[in-house]
């Protein structure tokens, strides 16, 4: 009589394990396929950000060379696509989340440094202060973003061909150290002034 007890018993106890074992397997699977497309989308949206801010800074660039003849003047780094719907957000990684929220802070601040440095400098010959703060913060940004496209592009198995054009990490790079040179010749100037 034990035995018409326990054999169904036992039964539906492997039944109910090997549904719960293939249940959370196939859950798995969906989060994981889920996170590879979360991470190819907003790897695009950075691509296309990077794109975005690379043509802003060339025209700045131009813009600043010619004397404002050519190119237009951008003092606004631009918003990430994905920040108006963090949906593919938070599919992500916990890690890759905080970074990318940490790289809309980087933006939003550097945009209201910028603010700032317009609305204090009236002078229009100090006009190019605001440039250099512009393309100081874009150059860094820029070089975040593209440290994290890498990453997430290497995740998803891309090939390096797909990367960013390294010529705008070059040019940025240079850019991060011309600011940095300038910042040290006013702290030279500032500093013999006070003398």
């Amino acid at each position: 009589m034990t035995s018409q007890i326990v054999g169904p018993f036992f039964g539906a106890l492997v039944g109910g394990v090997c549904t719960l074992c293939i249940t959370s397997f196939n859950q798995w699977r969906q989060r994981k396929q889920q996170r590879r497309i979360a991470t190819m989308q907003v790897a695009s949206n950075l691509r296309s950000w990077m794109r975005a801010m690379a043509w802003n800074f060339d025209q700045t660039k131009l813009s600043v060379a010619s004397g404002g003849h050519g190119g237009n003047a951008h003092v606004e780094i631009p918003d990430f696509p994905f920040e108006t719907s963090l949906d593919q957000v938070s599919l992500l990684t916990h890690t890759t989340a905080m970074i990318l929220f940490d790289l809309i802070y980087a933006k939003d601040t550097a945009n209201t440094s910028i603010g700032w440095c317009i609305k204090l400098n009236d002078d229009p010959d100090e006009v190019d202060e605001v440039f250099d703060l512009f393309r100081s913060r874009s150059a860094n940004l820029f070089l975040d973003v593209a440290a994290l496209y890498r990453c997430m592009s290497q995740q998803v198995g891309w090939s390096q061909d797909v990367a960013f054009d390294h010529h705008y990490t070059a040019m940025m790079k240079s850019e991060v150290e011309r600011f940095e040179k300038l910042k040290q010749i006013k702290r030279r100037v500032n500093t013999k002034s006070r003398l």
